[in-house]
Parts: C-alpha cells; sequence; structure tokens
C-alpha cells in the first residue's frame, strides 16, 4: 500500500482544506520569527541612539571621562539586555505561544481525523503513551530502571482482538552518570501490542539481524545488554533461507515456533523490515504480540520549517500506522497457526 494509492486518496482530499489553512498559519508563524531579530536589533538601535549616546565624550578632566565611559559601557549592556528580553518576550507572544497551538489543531484537526478514516472506533490520545510494565511485559529486554516517554497513543480493536500502539522513547541511565548527560537510548521508535486468540506455552522472539555481520540488530541493545539473548531460549531455523539470513528467532518450544512462523507470517515480517528499513523486535509472549519497530521517529510529528500539506509527509504517516495494522490482520485472518486447541491456555 502506497501513500498516493487508492485508499489513501480521497482521505488526503478530505483532510486538504484543512491542511491548507493550517499551513497558512504555519507561513504566517515563520514569517514573525523571521522579524524577531530585525526587530530587536531596532529596538537596541533606538536604545542606543536616545538614551546611551546622549552621555557625551567631550570633557576635560581624566576621572570625569572614565566616569562617562563607564556609564557608556553600562548603557550599552543594558540596550543589548532590554533588547534580548524584548526579542524573547516577542517570540513566547508570537511564535512559541501559537506554534504550541498550532501543534495541538495538528494533532485535533488532522491526525485525529486520519485515523478516524483508517476506523472510526479507534481512540486517539496525543499526550499518552504505555507504561514501563507494558514495556517490559515482552520479555525482550533486561529490567531496569528505565526512563519511559512517548506520545500519540493509539487504541481500538482488530474484529474482537484488542490492540495499542504509541511511539515511544526508552532511555538507561547508568548509576555512575549524571541525569543531565545523556543517556543510553534502549528503544525509540513505533511499539505495538496486540491481544492474541492463543496462550503460547512458552514466548518466541523474533529480532532483526544486522546487515553487516549477521549478529543479532539492536540499535546498540545488545552490545550493552539491554537485550538478553541467552535468556530468550533456542535458536530456531525457519523453512525460508532469505528470512533467517535476516531475523534469528528465538524460543524454548521449537515446535510451537515453526507451527507459528508459517510462510504468510514470515513474509509479512520481512514486508515489514523492508518497508521500515529498520530494526524490529517481535515477541510473541503469552497472550500478546509486541512489535518494536526501532526506526528513531516520532510518528505524526512534523518540522515546522516545511510545508505540512505534503501529501508525501501526510501518506507517510497513513501508510506507517497502516502497516501495524496489516501485520495484525494478518494473524488474525491466518487459521492455520489459529487450531481450536490453542484458544486457551496450554
Amino acid at each position: 500500500m502506497h501513500f498516493n494509492d487508492k485508499y489513501f486518496e480521497p482521505i488526503y482530499q478530505r483532510l486538504l482544506p484543512v491542511l491548507k489553512q493550517l499551513e497558512r498559519q504555519r507561513q504566517m508563524i515563520q514569517g514573525r520569527r523571521k522579524w524577531l531579530w530585525p526587530a530587536g536589533m531596532a529596538l537596541l538601535a533606538l536604545f542606543v541612539v536616545f538614551v546611551v549616546l546622549p552621555l557625551h565624550l567631550e570633557d576635560t578632566k581624566a576621572a570625569d571621562y572614565q566616569q562617562r565611559i563607564g556609564y557608556l559601557i553600562i548603557g550599552l549592556l543594558l540596550a543589548m539586555g532590554g533588547g534580548m528580553l524584548i526579542r524573547n518576550l516577542l517570540l513566547r507572544q508570537f511564535v512559541l505561544i501559537p506554534l504550541s497551538k498550532f501543534h495541538e489543531d495538528f494533532k485535533e484537526k488532522i491526525i485525529r481525523k486520519l485515523l478516524g478514516y483508517v476506523n472510526p472506533a479507534f481512540d486517539y490520545l496525543p499526550q499518552a503513551h504505555i507504561s514501563y510494565e507494558q514495556f517490559i511485559q515482552s520479555g525482550l529486554f533486561a529490567r531496569r530502571e528505565y526512563e519511559i516517554d512517548g506520545n500519540d497513543l493509539v487504541t481500538g480493536r482488530i474484529g474482537h482482538l484488542g490492540f495499542l500502539v504509541c511511539d515511544l522513547m526508552v532511555t538507561w541511565f547508568p548509576e555512575w552518570i549524571s541525569k543531565k548527560e545523556p543517556g543510553d537510548v534502549v528503544f525509540y521508535g513505533s511499539y505495538f501490542i496486540m491481544e492474541l486468540p492463543r496462550f503460547f506455552s512458552s514466548p518466541i522472539y523474533v529480532i532483526s539481524r544486522s546487515e553487516n555481520d549477521g549478529r543479532v540488530f539492536s540499535g546498540g541493545a545488545a552490545d550493552t545488554g539491554f537485550i538478553e539473548a541467552w535468556n530468550l531460549g533456542s535458536q530456531v531455523m525457519a523453512m525460508d533461507k532469505s528470512f533467517n539470513e535476516h531475523f534469528v528467532v528465538y524460543a524454548r518450544d521449537t515446535a510451537e515456533a515453526r507451527q507459528l512462523l508459517d510462510n504468510r507470517l514470515l513474509n509479512r515480517i520481512a514486508a515489514l523490515k523492508r518497508d521500515s528499513q529498520t530494526s524490529l523486535y517481535i515477541a510473541f509472549h503469552t497472550n500478546k504480540l509486541y512489535v518494536g519497530i526501532n526506526n528513531l521517529q516520532d510518528a505524526f510529528e512534523f518540522s515546522y520549517q516545511y510545508p505540512i500539506d505534503n501529501k508525501q509527509l501526510l501518506g507517510a504517516y497513513y501508510y506507517n500506522f497502516v502497516t501495524h495494522l496489516e501485520l495484525a490482520q494478518e494473524l488474525r485472518e491466518n487459521i492455520s497457526i489459529w487450531t481450536p486447541n490453542v484458544f486457551s491456555r496450554s
């Protein structure tokens, strides 16, 4: 599915009038930002001309001359400080506050409607994200005192199966470093959780390999111990050799892993990695599916420096979101892995 396909085009056309309205607001705010520095410099120049320069320097006494020089320096410092203060006040009033309101309007008028067109029953909470416990329950990451931050939580159902997805940034600060220093980024990207009609007897994990040397690729996580591969079970080789080149599968129950990872599901996982062009963390744990796309991106965000009525930008939002749902839909429809004897805890 591509951003300009037959499914997305009608959605874009419906949102286009609001996008153009918001784009005019963005241009107005950007225009104000460009004039703030000249305005601040103009105020500084007026202060110097009408306040500082009247302190004339033509005098005969050296002490008086030095005193006037001191007054001049003090006046210039006050002028610079006053100019910066006024500029910052103008920046806050005419740029920062409007930008914050603009960001809220974009989430409510564009993103909420975009998700509503996918399914009006989905619930969207722009400032919410999953908890530490929800993140750690997959069993993929070692239990540590992580800092969890994120936004854009979407919840809903696909058929009778509930799901949630959000943008997430997980950081770990070792005890020997200050919180003012940058911590180790454990995960930064999109995190998806879905209920499944099956309780797995043991977890099954699928993790991307490095394209360079074949090791487990985890954005540095494996090297620093955030993913304890030794604790995930034995490696399981899928029937698809090309899949094994890009992913490693861990499970304690190898027979159950091979039953789950049929060719249709393998192809869907491979397509998800190919489309996202980044590392994936996938876990089938208890009765849930966990999918982490570690793409170092915050979805549904934009740069104020560029137009927001860009079709490709909105299409990327749409495509990235429905990609999660396609994997979930593939699992839901894959009857061969949901046989009657696995619909209860095994």
